[in-house]
């Protein structure tokens, strides 16, 4: 993660790990141009966006392999934010990211589960 935050840095955008800073991850992926879609980027973009969560959230990151039938299956994914069986899955969100682009989806895709948080948190 170091590197992709020092190039990203070096490009002038701030990836802090805060909330706010998914608004220049989202700038950082449209200035990508095609290359958004290479497999790389679109996992450093992925595992920031997940850090974020974490950070951010809390949770822990996991491997979704129970169900072949879950939509995440072989993903990694966030889990264990929350009292019920929620996991975030940051490459999707980052894939639907660059499919839409529609600002502000980053950061709402993390907002949103506050309301799932374990009691307490």
């Amino acid at each position: 993660m170091e590197v992709f935050l020092a190039f990203a840095m070096s490009k002038g955008f701030k990836l802090d790990y805060s909330i706010s800073s998914l608004d220049d991850l989202e700038v950082f992926i449209d200035g990508s141009g095609d290359g958004a879609r290479e497999s790389e980027l679109l996992n450093h973009c992925s595992r920031y966006l997940g850090e974020v969560f974490r950070k951010n959230l809390g949770g822990s990151w996991d491997l979704c392999i129970d169900d072949p039938k879950n939509i995440n299956f072989k993903l990694p994914v966030i889990n264990r934010f929350s009292d019920i069986d929620l996991e975030f899955c940051p490459l999707a969100v980052v894939g639907n990211y660059v499919a839409r682009k529609k600002r502000g989806m980053l950061r709402e895709a993390v907002e949103v589960n506050r309301k799932f948080l374990r009691a307490g948190k």
